[in-house]
């Protein structure tokens, strides 16, 4: 029987950057698409997008953002695929 990863989520933040939303939309949809990603997203983190990130699952307390940063999340079927998505 093959072995099943777990599903990750994982959390990057850069801090004191602007994107506009277009282009970090454009960011979300490219991560998402890639192997092992099942969600993805990419905002500028203020308390409402955060709020969002929390609703959707993409989010938990471990990650501290604030209003000037960029949050990038993604879930997905193991480390090595969350990593290889944050890295990017």
């Amino acid at each position: 029987m093959a072995e099943v990863e777990a599903t990750v989520t994982r959390c990057s933040v850069v801090d004191n950057l602007y994107r506009d939303s277009v282009a970090l939309m454009q960011l979300s949809s490219k991560i998402s698409l890639m192997e092992g990603v099942a969600q993805a997203s990419a905002v500028v983190a203020s308390e409402t997008n955060l709020d969002l990130l929390r609703n959707s699952g993409l989010l938990d307390d471990s990650c501290e953002a604030g209003p000037s940063d960029v949050l990038i999340a993604v879930e997905g079927s193991g480390e090595d695929a969350v990593a290889a998505a944050l890295a990017r």
